[in-house]
C-alpha cells in the first residue's frame, strides 16, 4: 500500500474532501482495450459497483473524514470464482496489528478485536473480497471508531472468513 500509485491517488483524493476507493484483482491477465472484457473485468465492476452503491446508498458522510477504502479481488477463474455471487466481502485491516503499537479493531466475527488482514482472506481458498480502511495521511490502518462508522455502513455485504475471523 505504501508505494502504490493507485493508492497515492486515493489518498490525496481523500484529504481534499473527496471520498476513496481503491480497487485492485488478483489477476495478471492483460487485454487489448477492444477485446471482449475477460471474465475478471466483467466480475470485478459488477463487484465494485455493488460495493460503491451500498456505500452511496447509506448516505453522507460515505466515509469518515481523511480515510480510503482499499478493496482487493480474489483471482477469478472459470472453475471456482465465475460468478459475482461466489464473491463474499470480508472487512479487514491494512497490515498486522503489533501487540502494543496497534489500537484495537472493531470485533465483527467473534475474535479478539482484530480484523484478519488482507493478505489472510486473499490467501484463503475461495472468492474472497478484502476491504480495509485506510487513514490518507499515514496509509496505516483507521482506527476503531472509524471502522464502525464503515461497517455500520457496509455491514449487509460483510461475512466471517469459515475459521471465525
Amino acid at each position: 500500500v505504501p508505494f502504490s500509485g493507485t493508492v497515492r491517488a486515493a489518498t490525496h483524493a481523500s484529504i481534499l474532501g473527496v471520498p476513496s476507493i481503491v480497487f485492485s484483482g488478483q489477476t495478471n491477465h492483460r487485454h487489448a482495450w477492444k477485446a471482449i472484457p475477460p471474465l475478471h473485468s466483467r466480475l470485478y465492476s459488477a463487484l465494485a459497483t455493488n460495493l460503491t452503491n451500498t456505500l452511496l446508498a447509506s448516505g453522507p458522510p460515505y466515509l469518515p473524514p481523511k480515510t480510503f477504502l482499499n478493496v482487493n479481488f480474489a483471482a477469478a477463474d472459470a472453475r471456482l470464482c465465475d460468478q459475482e455471487s461466489n464473491f463474499r466481502f470480508v472487512m479487514t485491516r491494512l497490515y498486522p496489528a503489533f501487540p502494543g503499537l496497534s489500537g484495537k479493531d472493531i470485533s465483527v466475527c467473534g475474535g479478539d478485536q482484530r480484523l484478519v488482514t488482507e493478505e489472510k482472506v486473499l490467501k484463503t481458498q475461495g472468492c474472497w473480497i478484502s476491504v480495509s480502511l485506510g487513514r490518507a495521511v499515514t496509509k496505516r490502518d483507521a482506527p476503531m471508531e472509524e471502522q464502525k462508522v464503515v461497517h455500520e455502513k457496509l455491514k449487509s455485504l460483510f461475512v466471517c472468513l469459515p475459521d471465525g475471523q
